[in-house]
């Protein structure tokens, strides 16, 4: 449902910006989108993650061209399959801007090397923590032009539910603040609303809400849905969660094999050394605690194994090319 006037709409996507796609980026919960938000990401999840989007995003004519071509689509089905499978994501929430992200080089060989996700330059920039930047490169920008109400994502009239779906019919608030988020939303550049129905119910009042809006100032659309207030977001243990998972995610996997092995033996062998002879932990109590963490941690992975095929942790094992992933 339109929240701007045609006349409006066509300006906001035409003018000055016909070849720039608009992606509506997921977020980042505590630091771009609220703590309870069902469609953002944790700060401490893998980097990769930080391409989920929302499904509703405008393409310039060449970046459309781009998104069905062939070959590029099946090197996005190769990076997906790699990396993505087993996500808390659907397919369409990430496949169109890993499209996007390949190389223009990538359309013009006749037999395309095979693309790994660290080869893209989007992902990179991300897991540097510079992933505006990194869209800006490739003619594209974060800007939100569609709202949906998931829960806990931005209006504090719609209820949190961590773990919805799909976003609520109505948004559960009554028509009254309803009809205020819909104005909220056209003030703040949103162009479109899914599941929210019309203002006051019918067809007039809203086209009357349409043109009174012309008259009105209007900024471009917010770059999440919706973006945390900088007084709410960035806490320590935030931050903390989300400069681990930078490090993660700039560092090759060999050293962070040999980094962590190398602290794991170290608090090892100082549990069993440190302190007074009275107070230190005895060597039994040490490999029953051990045992019992391996078996907790062998039984999750049986159960993960026998629950969900498909999404278990062989997944690693299947990335290396040690087991045949099943067909679907």
């Amino acid at each position: 449902v339109p929240l701007q006037s045609l006349s409006h709409v066509l300006k906001a996507l035409l003018d000055g910006n016909a070849g720039v796609s608009r992606i509506c980026p997921a977020g980042v919960r505590d630091i771009e989108v609220p703590h309870d938000c069902a469609h953002g990401i944790e700060p401490h999840w893998a980097r990769s993650l930080m391409l989920k989007h929302h499904q509703w995003i405008v393409l310039s004519r060449k970046h459309a061209a781009h998104l069905v071509h062939p070959q590029a689509l099946a090197a996005a089905n190769g990076i997906f399959e790699s990396e993505y499978l087993g996500e808390p994501l659907c397919s369409d929430e990430v496949f169109p801007l890993l499209t996007l992200a390949l190389k223009e080089q990538l359309l013009q060989d006749r037999v395309p090397a095979e693309q790994t996700l660290s080869q893209l330059m989007l992902y990179v920039a991300a897991s540097r923590g510079n992933f505006e930047q990194g869209l800006r490169e490739m003619d594209a920008r974060a800007e939100c032009i569609l709202y949906a109400p998931w829960p806990g994502c931005g209006s504090s009239d719609i209820p949190s539910l961590k773990r919805a779906k799909s976003p609520l019919l109505g948004g559960g608030m009554s028509p009254t603040d309803r009809d205020g988020l819909l104005h909220s939303l056209a003030s703040r550049g949103v162009l479109f609303s899914r599941k929210l129905g019309l203002y006051q119910g019918n067809v007039s009042a809203h086209m009357a809400m349409l043109d009174s809006g012309d008259s009105h100032p209007r900024t471009a659309a917010p770059v999440r849905l919706l973006p945390l207030p900088a007084e709410e977001c960035c806490g320590p243990i935030v931050m903390a969660r989300w400069g681990l998972a930078t490090i993660k995610a700039c560092l090759p996997v060999p050293i962070l094999v040999a980094a962590s092995g190398s602290l794991a033996l170290i608090s090892g062998k100082l549990a069993l050394a440190g302190g007074h002879t009275s107070s230190r932990l005895p060597e039994t109590s040490f490999q029953r605690l051990i045992a019992v963490y391996v078996t907790a941690h062998l039984a999750v992975f049986l159960f993960s194994v026998l629950a969900f095929p498909e999404y278990s942790l062989l997944e690693p094992f299947r990335k290396a090319g040690l087991l045949q992933r099943p067909e679907l």
